[in-house]
């Protein structure tokens, strides 16, 4: 079986305006221990902890919210998509 994550927020440039990324403490503990690559915002460890869960491609989409700091573009969409076209779409 392939899974694919349908909402992947990479450590990769206006992604880490996100709170996720951003805020103190930890944003997952009601789902689960925060993950080393938020942790150490690192998208090697990101591709480490897909693989170690049998993900094999991730899309990414944009986030809009009313603080400009802690949404993501477009642009920034597209160049990773093309950047790690071998594990993400948009």
């Amino acid at each position: 079986m392939k899974v694919i994550d349908f909402r992947v927020r990479p450590p990769l440039k206006s992604f880490l305006r996100c709170g996720f990324y951003t805020d103190v403490g930890n944003p997952f503990d009601w789902h689960s221990p925060e993950p080393a690559s938020v942790k150490e915002k690192s998208f090697p460890k990101l591709r480490e902890e897909m693989k170690q869960a049998g993900i094999v491609g991730g899309v990414v989409w944009g986030r809009t919210t009313h603080d400009p700091n802690k949404s993501t573009t477009n642009d920034d969409v597209a160049a990773i998509v093309k950047e790690h076209q071998d594990v993400f779409v948009a």
